[in-house]
Parts: structure tokens; C-alpha cells; sequence
């Protein structure tokens, strides 16, 4: 089954596709439980065989002296097509990495969280805010897989205008980035606590003041405010932030869930987007 979030490819339609599909029994007890299984889906790996264009050259043909004439002289053939996309990407059948639009839509998540209401365009923070009383965690689900489609929808668009049709989203793929979108989405506390955590127990980080690469401040218990000042004004702090967050999420809950499925998303679950340092405080034990 697909990402109960994204089934189909018109997200222009996504509000009402949701509503029609969480309603599903099974769905819902899946978003409640928060359970992985429901936010990412079996995936198959399609690979594209690349098929070179044939050269298509003047020929020349070799002839001896004083047997040309100007009726047989070689004619070019007319300049060919200038190649759109990635000619490199598409010769290897490599798709292009789901995280730069899965960070993005995570990013606008964070920034709408921090973002108090009466400046948030009528989008009240708590509606991604599990921790809140108020809040019903199906709704922060479906707000979060809102977000991803849309982020999805913008990324196929631009890839459409510039012609680069290997850089749009397959059906699966969206699927990969929304599950992974929600599921982050609806275990932002834990996460956060746990980034904090593993932070902390890495000297080199406060001796050499390198918490902001890692979206964090050196006490987000004592400076709850000014941590969310700086995830809405910062983006490069917020972008960071969504980075640990996500590899968090794909080393703790989406490899080891899909290890146990015995299944596999297309790109593997590969954690491939941070610095190995920081990987290495991210993955320790």
C-alpha cells in the first residue's frame, strides 16, 4: 500500500484525497499510534536503463584528387538538440536525493510551529504541535502531510519548467518524502529531547561553540523563547535543525522499523546529507 497521505499524483487535490483515505479504520488507528507502517510504504526500485542518443555527425567520405564535384561534396546534418536535465545523473539511472525536499518541507514545518498565531496567516501553531492539549494528533498529521504535499507539488513544478523531468518525484518517492515528513512531524518532542541530548554528551560541540550546526542552542530548557525566535527568523538555523531531526527519525524509528518488516524504501534509508562528525554524534549510542 501507498503512504495513506499521498496516493496520487495530483496534489493539487490533496485535501480531499486525505480526508477520503485517513477515514479508513486501519489508517487511523495507524496515524494515532503514530506507527511507521503507515507513514512509509514498500517501495520497488525502478531503474532506468539509459539509452544514448546515437552520434549523429557530418560524414565525411575520403575521395581521391580531381574526383569531387560539387554536387557530391558532404553536407552536415543540422545541429543537434541541446540535452535538458542531468545528462550525467540520467546515464548512471540514479534518481535524485528525496532529502533536500523532504528538509524543506520539515523547515516550513518548524517555522509555522514557532511562528505565533496572530502572525502565522490565520495557520495556528498548535496545529503542529502534538504536545498540546488542544491539539488531535490525526489533525497534526494531516497538517503535516499537507505541507509535504505541497513541497512535493513545487518541487514536480519547478522540474517541469526547467525541463529536467528526471528531477519529478515518482508516485513512490512522494510517498518516502510525506511518510517521512509525518513521521517526524508527529514525534517532534522525543526527537528534540533527543538531539538535545546527544548534543550534550559531545564536548567538542561546546568547546568549539558548534551548536548551531546542529540547530540547537546550548540551553533550550532555560531559553525556550529565544529558541523560537531562532527557528522562525533563522533559516539556516532551522534548516539544520530539520536535518538532525530527520536523520534522528531515518536511525531510530524508519531503519530499524523497515529491518523488522523485512522491507525497503527506494533510496535505501541512506542517512547521506550530513557531515561525518556530525553524523557520528547523531548515530552514537
Amino acid at each position: 500500500t501507498n503512504h495513506p497521505l499521498i496516493t496520487n499524483s495530483n496534489y493539487k487535490r490533496m485535501s480531499t484525497m486525505t480526508m477520503k483515505l485517513v477515514l479508513r479504520s486501519a489508517l487511523l488507528m495507524q496515524l494515532i499510534l503514530y506507527s511507521v507502517e503507515a507513514f512509509v510504504s514498500r517501495q520497488r526500485h525502478e531503474c532506468r536503463t539509459f539509452r544514448p542518443t546515437p552520434f549523429r555527425g557530418a560524414l565525411f567520405l575520403a575521395q581521391e584528387e580531381n574526383n569531387v564535384s560539387k554536387n557530391e561534396s558532404s553536407q552536415a546534418e543540422p545541429p543537434m538538440k541541446k540535452a535538458q536535465g542531468d545528462t550525467l545523473r540520467a546515464s548512471t539511472g540514479i534518481r535524485p536525493s528525496l532529502h533536500p525536499v523532504t528538509i524543506n518541507a520539515l523547515s516550513e514545518a518548524l517555522r509555522i510551529r514557532a511562528t505565533p498565531n496572530k502572525d502565522n496567516n490565520d495557520e495556528p501553531s498548535s496545529s503542529l504541535d502534538v504536545s498540546d492539549a488542544s491539539t488531535q494528533p490525526l489533525d497534526v498529521a494531516l497538517r503535516a502531510g499537507k505541507i509535504a504535499a505541497q513541497a512535493i507539488e513545487q518541487r514536480n513544478e519547478s522540474s517541469k519548467k526547467a525541463k529536467d523531468e528526471e528531477m519529478i518525484l515518482t508516485h513512490d518517492e512522494g510517498g518516502v518524502v510525506a511518510g517521512r515528513v509525518v513521521g517526524v512531524v508527529m514525534r517532534l518532542p522525543q526527537l528534540e529531547a533527543t538531539l538535545f541530548q546527544k548534543v550534550q554528551a559531545a564536548p567538542w560541540i561546546a568547546k568549539y561553540g558548534a551548536h548551531d550546526t546542529f540547530g540547537v542552542l546550548p540551553s533550550e530548557v532555560t531559553s525556550t523563547d529565544l529558541l523560537q525566535d531562532l527557528i522562525r527568523d533563522d533559516p539556516l538555523f532551522r534548516m539544520s535543525r530539520a536535518e538532525s531531526l530527520l536523520a534522528l527519525f531515518i536511525h531510530t524509528v524508519e531503519q530499524p522499523t523497515l529491518a523488522k518488516m523485512g522491507e525497503q524504501v527506494s533510496d535505501n534509508s541512506k542517512i547521506d546529507f550530513i557531515d561525518a562528525d556530525q553524523l557520528e554524534v547523531l548515530l552514537s549510542t
